[in-house]
């Protein structure tokens, strides 16, 4: 089933294309999914003819950006297919990927003449012994770096994305730095979603928000002193109490802005077999009592779930009025 999001201010559908991926990464919420389905002998992926009928369905719903997801889209044998397909419905194309599929420069050929690519590529460390342990592939660092590479020669976007987790969390700044060398466009940051983890992955993967504090607070500074930008999901404000750069940088708080701006009702939640994912995360995570008091607290989302039932609530403290007063003059107090 694809999952569609309405994001806010504008119209976006996620379409989870399948569960089979080349990595095997330790933070990956996927893979406890992907092992129920092979157990249960169950179909993994949607077929072409499924993936095609949701992109008519979008385009007839008014859908101008879609984001192929998967798993790995690349390492299906309808990947040109697929975009081709999309791209020549005059949408937008967001592809969420680890790009090893992509190191060969003929794999990204018949993309370069196909407008409106968006390429979101997973780099979870500087240099290859990190990348290698937390994807579990040895070598996947150096076909991720080429597929860039390629992507860079035929002048498409692309945005690195880093997953948060115990063995990289460390080298923020680095990977940043090394992203933006790269050449990326934007640099993401993102907390990791431990649902369903067994205690022992779990407590292996999932850092405390008190130790990347500082790294965040570094790499949001880079990022206004550079021009380089980037953004932080499901990490709280108050992880950083003084940082109005990473309060500018938290998506929770831009996207919100945006809905404020331009709100426009959701005429696509009530259709048969969808979900509206951005009504569906919040429920997947918790907020305190003292999140109330907090100026932030109709923005926030709060931690995942899970990481409270592991950790509680002591890291999490309101933050005030008069603490955020830079950020009020640009969007203003009725948007906090």
């Amino acid at each position: 089933m694809a999952i569609w999001s309405y994001m806010r201010g504008s119209e976006m559908l996620d379409i989870k294309v399948g569960y089979r991926c080349n990595n095997r990464c330790l933070h990956c919420v996927i893979e406890p999914v992907r092992q129920k389905i092979v157990n249960n002998n169950e179909k993994p992926d949607l077929t072409t003819e499924e993936i095609i009928s949701i992109i008519e369905d979008a385009t007839s719903n008014g859908i101008n950006t879609v984001v192929l997801t998967g798993g790995e889209i690349t390492t299906r044998e309808d990947f040109e297919k697929i975009v081709t397909y999309a791209v020549n419905k005059g949408l937008k194309v967001n592809i969420q990927t680890n790009g090893r599929a992509l190191w060969r420069e003929r794999s990204c050929e018949f993309m370069a003449n196909l407008p409106g690519l968006l390429f979101i590529v997973a780099i979870h460390a500087p240099h290859a012994e990190i990348h290698d342990a937390i994807t579990q592939v040895k070598g996947s660092f150096y076909e991720t770096i080429d597929a860039i590479k390629n992507l860079r020669n035929i002048n498409k976007e692309i945005a690195a994305k880093i997953v948060i987790s115990k063995l990289n969390y460390q080298y923020l700044y680095e990977t940043a730095l090394f992203a933006k060398g790269l050449g990326v466009n934007e640099f993401c940051v993102v907390f990791p979603h431990a649902l369903d983890f067994p205690q022992e992955l779990f407590k292996s993967v999932v850092p405390r928000y008190y130790s990347i504090k500082d790294e965040v607070h570094r790499i949001a500074n880079f990022s206004e002193k550079e021009c380089f930008w980037i953004s932080f999901e499901t990490i709280p404000y108050c992880i950083c109490t003084d940082s109005e750069a990473f309060w500018r940088r938290n998506c929770d708080l831009l996207s919100k802005a945006i809905e404020n701006k331009d709100s426009r009702p959701n005429t696509l939640a009530s259709e048969k077999n969808l979900f509206n994912w951005e009504e569906i995360r919040p429920k997947m995570k918790e907020k305190g009592i003292n999140c109330s008091k907090c100026v932030f607290n109709l923005l926030c989302e709060g931690p995942w779930r899970e990481y409270i039932q592991n950790f509680g609530f002591t890291e999490f403290s309101p933050i005030k009025q008069d603490q955020v007063f830079g950020l009020l003059e640009d969007y203003g107090e009725n948007n906090i």
